[in-house]
């Protein structure tokens, strides 16, 4: 129950018609409160007038109020805040807004999800066509040679940007594209290393290798130190080979068959070797190498 004392001196509006039963508003409006506003009209069931109302600076923001009109022109307010009727509104509200939330969130899901499928046909595509050129195979093996410098082999892989550089571009678009969507769609975050690993798992060791030589020159000065954070940060290099053997695949182009042999003896016999791997592993965060099981040894 709510007395006038309760009210009185508080701004409030109500809203009440101009007649109900015996009470006229004006009478009622002096005898409930000299601040109250009235505002609008609205009625439900006489002799009993319904206003909704705030009482700013209390516990209680809002409520509705039932101002009562007996038979002799006395009045009385009821709170009736907690009645069946606004629970029932309430909650239904609530879910309302529920069910407006989740539908935008499963747009920018179904959103990310069509872009991210359309980003990975196209990389898949464009690796495809990489791997299927007449010159692939000769520049990977001057490029992967293995027992050459890492800065030497950077150089001489972006000697040829014209042949590597639109597939890596677009590799490197499409990790990016992952990464930013964290702030678009809250529920993404914990997904990203899944849509990463999707796209990990497109990419054989040789493709792992050359994005390994590829950025291993970045720093804060030039464009590739973004591609390298990205790297590190989703492991790219988890499942790389980390092992020496992996070398003897790719021999350098015009190399006679007596360099061949020596090539492959220093590989398989030499104690302690350096090759490039101990390079790679030194160039990047740990965190690029993921649970990569023969991390530690090239450290």
């Amino acid at each position: 129950m709510l007395s006038k004392s309760a009210i009185s001196g508080v701004s409030r509006r109500l809203e009440i018609p101009r007649k109900v039963g015996r009470c006229d508003s004006a009478p009622l409006e002096q005898t409930l409160c000299p601040n109250v506003r009235f505002w609008g009209m609205r009625q439900w069931r006489a002799p009993s007038i319904w206003a909704e109302f705030q009482i700013p600076n209390s516990k209680m923001n809002c409520g509705i109020v039932s101002v009562t009109t007996n038979n002799f022109g006395e009045s009385k307010l009821e709170n009736s805040i907690f009645n069946a009727s606004n629970v029932i509104n309430s909650c239904v509200a609530f879910g309302t807004c529920a069910a407006v939330l989740v539908a935008l969130f499963a747009k920018k899901q179904s959103s990310f999800e069509s872009t991210f499928s359309l980003l990975l046909a196209q990389h898949n595509q464009a690796l495809k066509d990489l791997k299927s050129s007449t010159d692939y195979k000769t520049n990977v093996n001057d490029i992967l040679d293995g027992l050459s410098p890492l800065k030497e082999q950077n150089e001489a892989m972006h000697e040829l940007d014209d042949f590597f550089g639109s597939y890596f571009r677009i590799l490197y678009h499409l990790i990016k594209f992952i990464d930013n969507s964290k702030s678009k769609i809250p529920f993404i975050e914990d997904k990203r290393k899944t849509y990463t690993s999707l796209v990990r798992s497109n990419l054989d060791n040789e493709i792992v290798f050359l994005l390994a030589i590829n950025c291993s020159h970045a720093t804060p000065e030039n464009q590739y130190c973004k591609y390298k954070e990205l790297i590190e940060k989703y492991a790219m290099f988890e499942h790389l080979i980390l092992d020496d053997s992996v070398l003897l695949k790719y021999n350098p182009s015009n190399t006679s068959s007596m360099s061949t042999s020596i090539r492959t003896s220093t590989i398989m016999l030499t104690q302690g070797l350096k090759t490039i791997f101990h390079e790679i592993v030194k160039s990047y965060d740990k965190a690029a190498f993921g649970m990569n099981p023969n991390y530690q040894k090239y450290l």
